[in-house]
């Protein structure tokens, strides 16, 4: 089944990357690791920066 190919607008993308950073600081200042934060939230981390849901 092929991947559906969604388009977001430049506003957007820019929103989401500062939401990321955000949480890579917050992450940080914690000392926290990626697989940490993905723990606690309920994810997986299934390398290269990949995340599933538990």
């Amino acid at each position: 089944m092929a991947k559906l190919k969604r388009s977001y607008s430049n506003r957007a993308m820019q929103a989401l990357k500062v939401f990321a950073l955000q949480i890579q600081v917050a992450r940080k200042q914690r000392g926290w690791s990626e697989a940490e934060l993905a723990e606690r939230v309920g994810l997986l981390v299934t390398g290269n920066n990949h995340f599933s849901a538990e």
